[in-house]
C-alpha cells in the first residue's frame, strides 16, 4: 500500500510524467490522471501544493486541455469528485473547468454544466465567492471571445438568485471601473451588472457610484447593458414599491443626460478639427494675389515672373521657390493649363480661317 512518506517522496515523478504524457496513448494519460485523483482523496495535503498540474496548462496540453476528448473527460470527472467532496480547495484555477462549457463535444459541456450546478448548490454558495476572480479571469484572457464569456458569465450569474448577494457584486463590480481602461473590459463588467438580479439597493448603488463609470458610457454595448439593468428594474417594480421605478428612471435620465454631452463634446471636436484643417486667410491671399499677377502678365503676353525666396537673389531661377501653400501651386499650374489651351485654340482658329480665306 502506498503511504504518506512514499507518495511524498514520488509526486514530482508522477506529476513529470503527467506533464510528459502527451506522447503517450491517451489510455496512459487518463490513467495517470486518475491515480493523482486518488492520491489527492488519500493524501489531499501532500498533493495540495501540484493543484496547478492536475487542472493541467495550456503550453503542456494535458489534463483539461489534453487535446483528446476521453482524457478532457475523465480529468473533469476526477476534478469534479475532488471539488465536490472537499478533498480540494476551489481556487482559481476553476475556471479552467469553467471554460469547458465552450467544449466543442457535447458530453464534456454538459458535464461541466452539472460541476457548475452542484456546486451552486454547496452551502454558501461557491459560486458567488468565485464569481470575482472568474470575471477578471475571463475578461483577460486572449482565447476567450466576447460571445463565449456572455454565454459563461450568463449561466454563472444566474446562479446568484439572494439580493443580498447580488447587492454585494454589484458593489464590487461597480468598484472596479476605476481601474479600468480596457472598453473591452468596461463591456464585460457592465454586461455582468446587467445580468444580476435588480433591487432597489442594486439600482442605488448604481446612482451613487455613477461618477466611477460615466466615462465609459460614450459605448454603446455598456451604455445598453446599464440601459438594461434600469428596464429590468423598472419590470420589478410592477408588483413592489414605487420607490424602485423611481431610482431606475432617475439613473435612467443620468444614464442618457451623460450621452448627450459625449455626443456634444465629440461634435465640438470634430468642428474644431476641421477649422484646423480649413486654409487661412493668408494663405487665401496669397492665392488670389498670385494668380491675378500672372493672369495679368499672360494678357500682355508675358511669361509669368518667377517668384524668388528673399535673400535668393543670386540663385538660379530653377532652384528658387515661392512660399506658397500646395492649393496655390495647384492652382497655378492649372492657370498654365488653362493658357496652353487657349493659346492652342487660337492657333487652330487662324489655321481655318486662312484655309477658309
Amino acid at each position: 500500500a502506498v503511504n504518506g512518506p512514499f507518495c511524498e517522496k514520488n509526486l514530482r515523478l508522477l506529476f513529470t510524467l503527467l506533464r510528459n504524457a502527451h506522447a503517450w496513448e491517451p489510455t496512459v494519460r487518463s490513467n495517470i490522471i486518475i491515480a493523482v485523483g486518488d492520491l489527492a482523496f488519500r493524501f489531499p495535503n501532500a498533493v495540495e501544493p501540484w493543484t496547478e498540474h492536475i487542472y493541467g496548462t495550456r503550453a503542456s496540453r494535458t489534463s483539461l486541455h489534453d487535446p483528446c476528448a476521453e482524457v478532457r473527460r475523465d480529468a473533469l470527472l476526477v476534478l469534479t469528485h475532488l471539488i465536490l467532496n472537499d478533498m480540494m480547495k476551489v481556487k482559481g484555477y476553476i475556471s479552467e473547468m469553467v471554460l469547458l462549457l465552450e467544449d466543442p463535444e457535447l458530453p464534456i459541456s454538459n458535464l461541466a454544466r452539472l460541476f457548475v450546478h452542484e456546486l451552486a448548490r454547496k452551502p454558501g454558495n461557491p459560486v458567488y465567492n468565485l464569481l470575482p476572480d472568474l470575471l477578471s479571469r475571463l475578461s483577460t484572457d486572449a482565447e476567450v471571445t466576447p460571445a463565449m464569456f456572455r454565454r459563461i458569465m450568463t449561466l454563472l450569474l444566474s446562479k446568484v438568485d439572494k439580493d443580498k448577494q447580488a447587492e454585494s457584486l454589484t458593489d464590487r463590480l461597480l468598484s472596479r471601473f476605476s481601474g479600468v481602461d480596457v472598453p473591452q473590459q468596461w463591456r464585460d463588467i457592465a454586461f455582468c451588472l446587467a445580468n444580476l438580479p435588480m433591487s432597489e439597493k442594486s439600482l442605488r448603488k448604481m446612482q451613487e457610484a455613477f461618477k466611477s463609470f460615466k466615462h465609459t458610457l460614450h459605448d454603446d454595448e455598456v451604455a445598453e447593458s446599464f440601459m438594461a439593468a434600469c428596464a429590468k428594474g423598472k419590470k420589478v417594480a410592477k408588483g413592489e414599491s414605487k420607490a424602485v421605478r423611481d431610482v431606475a428612471e432617475a439613473l435612467e435620465k443620468l444614464i442618457k443626460e451623460q450621452r448627450m454631452e459625449l455626443e456634444e463634446e465629440l461634435e465640438e471636436e470634430g468642428m474644431q478639427a476641421s477649422e484646423e484643417a480649413t486654409p487661412t486667410g493668408d494663405e487665401e491671399e496669397t492665392t488670389e494675389t498670385l494668380e491675378e499677377q500672372e493672369e495679368g502678365q499672360l494678357e500682355e503676353g508675358r511669361e509669368p515672373a518667377r517668384v524668388t525666396v528673399e535673400g535668393s537673389e543670386n540663385q538660379a531661377p530653377s532652384t528658387a521657390k515661392a512660399r506658397v501653400g500646395p492649393a496655390a501651386a495647384k492652382q497655378t499650374s492649372d492657370a498654365h493649363e488653362k493658357t496652353k489651351d487657349s493659346k492652342a485654340a487660337n492657333s487652330r482658329g487662324k489655321k481655318r480661317a486662312s484655309t477658309l480665306s
